[in-house]
């Protein structure tokens, strides 16, 4: 098996190889993003770039790639069948760390030392300490994944392309850190760190910044300095209700951003100067705002024009969601994939909801619609999957008519606190796998028609009420569904 495994290494093309081996760092059986593994292969440099793709396409392809060759386990898939993590199978990953090992690709904390070791990574608790890295100066990425004590300031290694730190235990940022010329990509992620030291304007290779669920809580204005960021995130959320909290940016800020290469900003609180600004991201691919006023559609509107490469989008207006969006006059990106909006939308669609022909996932929160505007969704012809929550129904029926939802997957209505009552024609629906119903209160009878859904694999129920459980098994020989779970 071991020679197969190796024949299959050296069988791969150049560019593939210290993807691969990349791998290898990360811990044992673990669950491995691909966003994550994709903005790590670009800071390292290990993409080669192609007209007219982004590196992160690119990287992506790679990916695929591997998985194709079975180096790499495909794990969770999103409703799409876009990958969304892998793994190594233990075999596998026994292979890269003996190939990384002779290479000086990579190591573990608790491996032989070497000190001409590129690449180091923490995956068991150990305490990181000044005198290990001292001796590692050709160091050019530190991989934590374990929580960790942490003490270390970087003084001797100045080449450091890759800092991943999350859960590391430390509240503030070494000084040092500002004289990393050569860093790419560093994640503070589930840190107690407070700030973003001033310092830190000297990274002006900087390409990912990951602060999110963190107390950081400001975006400096220096970010908007840096010229090669392509990923910013910079959000926790409240669990008391669920908001989501993104970083702040003060009004009197009003550079324009310098990086014409920003592909994610997640999250950014809106403001009067905000909305306006961003529209200076015409590269960007993943946006999120919150604390959105009404004030503010005309121009927020105005500047999401501009961004024709968005394909995820995310708004939430303020006060909880409670306040409307003002989304009229919104031209949306043609290759959005992803919406979401959370907050009313004045009891009518926008009338540019019937152009999201290239629309996979809809979120929709706190928008209050009747029955009619929402018929407009069932023909969106490439819609994947459907979340209406938190009172964005307000109507005491949901009607799916025959042929509507063609491509639906997935269905989840979550505390329709109005709804009563759910029709199913025979021939909607008809490729829907997962349909979720949660803390609808008012809903105590099965769905009537649900026998159509002959494609169903799963019907999930959390918090319904008894008489809607009661009904399943009185009407069972309609539950043709091989998995019925539910949760009181």
């Amino acid at each position: 098996m071991s020679n197969i495994l190796m024949l299959s290494f050296y069988d791969l093309p150049h560019y593939l190889k210290n993807c691969f081996l990349y791998c290898s760092a990360f811990p044992e059986d673990s669950r491995i993003l691909r966003k994550r593994i994709v903005r790590l292969w670009v800071a390292e440099g290990f993409i080669e770039e192609r007209d007219g793709m982004t590196m992160e396409d690119i990287a992506e392809q790679y990916l695929n790639e591997l998985v194709l060759r079975n180096l790499l386990h495909a794990g969770k898939r999103n409703n799409w069948e876009r990958l969304k993590s892998f793994c190594m199978h233990d075999l596998v990953r026994e292979m890269a760390i003996s190939i990384s090992k002779k290479q000086n690709f990579c190591m573990s904390v608790d491996a032989q030392r070497n000190s001409n070791v590129r690449r180091l990574s923490v995956v068991e608790e150990h305490s990181t300490c000044q005198e290990e890295l001292d001796k590692m100066s050709c160091l050019r990425s530190l991989l934590l994944f374990a929580n960790n004590g942490f003490s270390c300031t970087f003084n001797k290694n100045r080449l450091l392309r890759v800092l991943h730190l999350k859960n590391a235990s430390i509240d503030s940022i070494p000084d040092a850190l500002g004289d990393l010329f050569n860093l790419r990509y560093l994640c503070l992620k589930c840190t107690k760190v407070k700030v973003l030291p001033r310092r830190l304007k000297m990274l002006q290779n900087l390409q990912t910044l990951d602060v999110s669920l963190t107390d950081v809580q400001e975006i400096p204005d220096w970010v908007t300095k840096l010229r090669k960021l392509r990923h910013v995130l910079i959000y926790k959320v409240d669990h008391r209700d669920n908001t989501l909290l993104g970083g702040s940016m003060k009004k009197k800020h009003k550079h324009a951003w310098d990086s014409k290469e920003l592909q994610t900003l997640k999250a950014i609180s809106s403001n009067s100067e905000v909305v306006r600004r961003v529209g200076d991201l015409a590269q960007l691919r993943k946006f999120v705002i919150v604390e959105v006023r009404a004030s503010h559609g005309a121009d927020l509107c105005a500047s999401i024009k501009k961004m024709r490469f968005l394909d995820f989008l995310e708004i939430r207006s303020t006060n909880g969601g409670e306040e409307p969006l003002e989304l009229e006059n919104l031209d949306p990106p043609p290759f959005l994939e992803t919406l979401v909006l959370m907050g009313g939308l004045k009891e009518s669609f926008p009338s540019w909801f019937k152009c999201l022909t290239n629309l996979k996932k809809m979120t929709l929160s706190l928008s209050q619609l009747p029955k009619k505007p929402l018929l407009l969704l069932q023909s969106l012809p490439n819609l994947v999957e459907l979340q209406l929550s938190n009172k964005s129904y307000a109507d005491k029926e949901l009607f799916f008519q025959a042929n509507s939802f063609p491509s639906l997957k997935a269905l989840e209505l979550k505390e329709l606190s109005e709804l009563n009552q759910i029709t199913i024609e025979q021939g909607a629906m008809q490729c829907l796998k997962y349909f979720n119903l949660v803390r609808c209160e008012e809903l105590k009878a099965l769905p009537e028609g649900i026998e159509h859904l002959t494609t169903l694999k799963e019907l999930y129920m959390e918090e319904m009420p008894d008489e809607l459980l009661e009904s399943m098994q009185g009407e069972a020989e309609k539950l043709h569904i091989p998995l019925r779970r539910w949760s009181r």
